[in-house]
């Protein structure tokens, strides 16, 4: 495998990764394409134009195998995770200026719009600040503090980072206990329990006995990925059924069903939906960096009012990583 083609064979991966879900068209596919090809594009195939990234055929062919095995968005084992990290490795040292933060060797790319490109920095070591830098390996960071990972056995809060590896935090959530994802047919309490991500009357299901579009669903009959349940609007009966709908993008109009929040999240892609109290409707809708925002979380995803290059910190977006304000020309 050459540098260029690297991007098309890493395209060809997520594509049939994203088929092997069962529950994508075409549609869903080019959108997924689409989004990730820019990605790709402007930031691993620029990198290792300027020699800020190094290629390992070997071990990144071995990344795309496995990657085009799994259901799109699954986690990746140990052994899978390295071969991708060994097959794209990053090649400039601490100082070096950087414009991601794949590109540098043992730390993170210090960067804004402001500050472009920024410089590598070495990683925030256990007790160190993470306000700025990013934690190291094994570290994740708790009150702008970095701190270890927690071990199988170690008590836990849901929805957090705070379990090591691929483990969960089984249990209660104040407080839980890492430990391995249950698997289908697994008694559970919540969905984060599950490796599916999907508890149901206390239990685990498989992404396959969720129901499709148009369906009827409710707390017990889940929605199939990029569905979400629409309730009838104004209903006061949080077990009510509803009907599998297709998510809006932003800027298209989104069912309030039967919520009378200014901001939720069902019925958008990659964006929240925004409506004016006991409205029927509403708009999907993002936020400027800098503006207000809201975030939720839907069983292994995030989301937020911000853009797809933004996230929402601390009540207000920020650009991520991957902004396209600063990327290597």
């Amino acid at each position: 495998m050459r540098d260029d083609q690297v991007c098309t064979y890493y395209m060809q991966a997520v594509e049939q990764a994203v088929r092997n879900c069962g529950d994508f068209d075409d549609a869903d596919v080019a959108e997924v394409r689409e989004e990730l090809r820019d990605n790709c594009d402007n930031v691993i195939e620029k990198a290792l134009d300027a020699g800020a990234v190094k290629l390992d055929s070997g071990a990144l062919s071995t990344c795309l195998e496995g990657l085009s095995g799994l259901c799109f968005g699954d986690e990746m084992g140990d052994e899978l995770r390295d071969s991708c990290q060994a097959g794209l490795a990053p090649n400039l040292s601490g100082g070096d200026p950087c414009y991601h933060s794949i590109e540098c060797k043992e730390g993170s790319c210090d960067r804004d719009a402001e500050n472009c490109p920024g410089k590598c920095v070495d990683f925030a070591g256990a007790g160190q600040a993470c306000d700025v830098r990013d934690c190291g390996q094994d570290l994740y960071c708790k009150s702008e503090v970095c701190a270890r990972m927690l071990d199988a056995g170690d008590h836990c809060q849901a929805w957090t980072d705070e379990c090591e590896g691929q483990l969960r935090c089984i249990g209660p959530p104040d407080p839980g206990v890492c430990g391995p994802a249950k698997e289908a047919g697994a008694s559970c309490l919540d969905d984060h329990e599950c490796r599916d991500w999907q508890c149901v009357e206390g239990t685990c299901l498989q992404e396959e006995q969720r129901v499709g579009a148009g369906e009827k669903c409710s707390e017990v009959r889940a929605c199939q990925r990029g569905l979400f349940c629409l309730t009838p609007h104004g209903s006061e009966d949080e077990d009510a059924d509803g009907t599998c709908t297709a998510s809006a993008d932003p800027g298209d109009a989104c069912p309030v069903g039967g919520y009378d929040f200014q901001w939720f999240w069902q019925g958008c892609a990659g964006s929240l939906c925004k409506a004016e109290p006991d409205a029927e409707t509403g708009v999907c809708a993002t936020t400027a960096p800098g503006d207000g925002c809201v975030e939720a979380r839907i069983g292994r995803r995030g989301t937020s009012s911000c853009s797809d290059d933004q996230w929402c910190e601390d009540g207000k977006c920020v650009e991520s990583d991957n902004s396209p304000r600063c990327r290597r020309p």
